[in-house]
């Protein structure tokens, strides 16, 4: 009930309504309603989609999803538009490229919280591993990786990899 207390209408949708519920909180959180009235428009052409991607870093297809539910653009529009993409080829590979992010103030956080020695005594609260600590603050200190359990995966290098 929480989770639809927005909506417009009931989810219709082959997807279960918990992965559509799931799509729409993420989408809500990585691009606010005001900036998509800000922003796009029913008239706004698939290149103008590439400078919200840039800011933030969502891919051109789940911005005009995201239009399309808020009522931005018409499903017609949508529709036009995802020929285009694909036309394109910009389904698999959109020519704006988005930097990595980079956990600017989880760092600064710990020491506020945690003083001196801020990821030994996080890793103790929350139980977990100092090196995920080091690796979520980039840390460069981090060299014993033996200590975390499971494999570790580097987004960026698969990202290198299926792009050749």
């Amino acid at each position: 009930m929480i989770a639809d207390r927005d909506l417009a209408g009931p989810i219709r949708s082959t997807r279960s309504p918990e992965e559509q519920r799931a799509f729409h909180f993420a989408g809500a959180f990585l691009l606010p309603a005001s900036i998509v009235q800000q922003r796009i428009t029913e008239s706004l052409n698939l290149h103008g989609y590439l400078p919200v991607k840039a800011d933030y870093g969502m891919s051109v297809s789940a911005i005009m999803r995201r239009a399309r539910e808020l009522g931005v653009i018409s499903a017609q529009r949508y529709r036009s538009l995802s020929i285009q993409l694909s036309s394109q080829g910009w389904r698999t590979n959109e020519p704006v490229e988005v930097a990595d992010e980079r956990p600017l103030l989880l760092r600064q956080a710990l020491h506020r919280v945690y003083g001196r020695q801020a990821v030994a005594r996080a890793s103790h609260v929350v139980g977990v591993a100092p090196a995920w600590i080091h690796r979520w603050t980039h840390d460069e200190r981090t060299a014993d990786t033996t200590a975390t359990t499971g494999n570790v995966i580097d987004l960026s290098a698969a990202r290198r990899r299926s792009r050749r």
